[in-house]
């Protein structure tokens, strides 16, 4: 998953793309050139994905001067959506390290495939599935099935251009400069599985809670 834009625009570009879009956006810490968090912090449990601000994702944003200032202020910083309402999208986080490929496969093979939607493939080797926020059900939820999570109201995500602390670089499967937004809404077997109302079956093995950011 590629696309031709992403070693020509900016990190302050492409947030300013996302707010165009409607999507709130803050800044996040990138890695370090010491291959550490940027947050100075040796022991962070969540390098390269955590708030550069106070407030964190509740203080999102789509007003151009407050993004300019924070990306004039930190360039290279990592991009965070706000998720869930606020943005009107809700994104599928798929964790290949956790057999999340496979667990979606199984979904699609039970109930059919996913229509086309924005996706990206993140620094850590994973995918994010965005698609429109049309149930204010769609929370927050990890391992609805082994290496699926739910990023919905009150979660947040990294965006391409960020940086993984591994080095890799976030990518959208497609020129977001050169095409129109087009997200698509979830089959209901989906919206179910990120909803409060059901949670289908997982047979798999539970892992432990990961964080509400991917």
């Amino acid at each position: 998953m590629s696309n031709s834009e992403g070693s020509t625009r900016s990190k302050k570009e492409y947030a300013l793309k996302y707010a165009e879009w409607g999507w709130p956006v803050f800044p996040v810490f990138e890695p370090n050139d010491d291959g550490g968090c940027s947050c100075g912090d040796s022991d962070c449990n969540s390098p390269a994905k955590h708030p550069r601000i106070s407030g964190g994702r509740n203080q999102a944003t789509t007003d151009a001067a407050q993004i300019e200032a924070w990306w004039t202020q930190w360039p290279n910083a990592n991009i965070g959506i706000a998720t869930g309402e606020e943005s009107g999208i809700w994104v599928l986080d798929i964790d290949d390290r956790h057999g999340g490929r496979d667990s979606l496969q199984e979904l699609m093979c039970e109930f059919g495939e996913l229509p086309e939607t924005l996706k990206s493939e993140t620094g850590g080797g994973g995918e994010h599935w965005v698609f429109i926020d049309a149930n204010t059900n769609v929370r927050n939820k990890a391992n609805v099935r082994s290496g699926i999570d739910v990023r919905g109201k009150g979660g947040y995500i990294v965006a391409p251009p960020s940086v993984h602390i591994s080095g890799r670089q976030y990518q959208w499967n497609k020129n977001i400069f050169a095409s129109e937004l087009q997200l698509a809404t979830a089959p209901h077997w989906l919206l179910n599985l990120g909803s409060h109302r059901q949670k289908i079956r997982d047979q798999s093995h539970q892992l432990p809670d990961r964080s509400e950011k991917a």
